[in-house]
């Protein structure tokens, strides 16, 4: 419910979902700051609100989370995940460490930073899960153990008097013309 109350006051809607799955996930780095400790920039498809909670105290700021822009250049050609070779070549035991590198390069080649969230023990941070991210270095850090989160997704959000936030923004007709009203309204309102 903290979650979702930075979407909806909670206090005048009522909100449900239909499933919620929440996990540790332990990441082992592969080699002290190497490249292959970057992760992959994807999208986790079919939730409607993703997250992660950091709970390696004292971990390496750098191996925290960033939010991509996919380049403009790379939009009709990009596939849902990525080229088979890249998709198949995800997991590093299936495929040798050169190739594994250059797919690595040519996925993540393909977009730009727009937001990076440092690692900080028990911070807590949350996304659209249509949003391209990726962990920053799997490696977190001198004596700290491994990069632990608490990773959660959240799918099927409806509310009784408001719609999702997302879908009020996809709403261009009536959203828009709304948030034009307000602003002009607390412009005469301060004149």
């Amino acid at each position: 419910m903290k979650v979702l109350s930075c979407y909806y006051d909670l206090r005048y809607v009522d909100v449900t979902w239909s499933t919620a799955d929440v996990m540790f996930q332990q990441i082992l780095p592969d080699q002290l700051n190497n490249t292959i400790n970057e992760g992959w920039i994807h999208k986790d498809i079919g939730f409607d609100l993703a997250g992660l909670i950091y709970l390696t105290p004292n971990a390496n700021l750098n191996s925290g989370t960033s939010l991509f822009n996919l380049k403009p250049e790379e939009e009709k050609n990009f596939l849902l995940y990525g080229l088979q070779s890249e998709k198949e070549c995800y997991n590093k035991q299936k495929s040798n460490i050169k190739n594994y590198k250059k797919q690595l390069e040519n996925n993540n080649n393909k977009f730009y930073e727009k937001t990076r969230f440092q690692n900080l023990y028990n911070r807590l941070i949350v996304y659209d899960s249509n949003e391209y991210h990726k962990a920053n270095n799997l490696y977190a850090g001198k004596n700290v153990g491994d990069r632990l989160t608490l990773v959660f997704f959240i799918n099927g959000i409806n509310s009784t008097k408001t719609k999702y936030p997302i879908e009020r923004i996809k709403d261009y007709e009536n959203y828009d013309t709304a948030i034009n009203y307000r602003i002009d309204f607390l412009k005469n309102e301060n004149t």
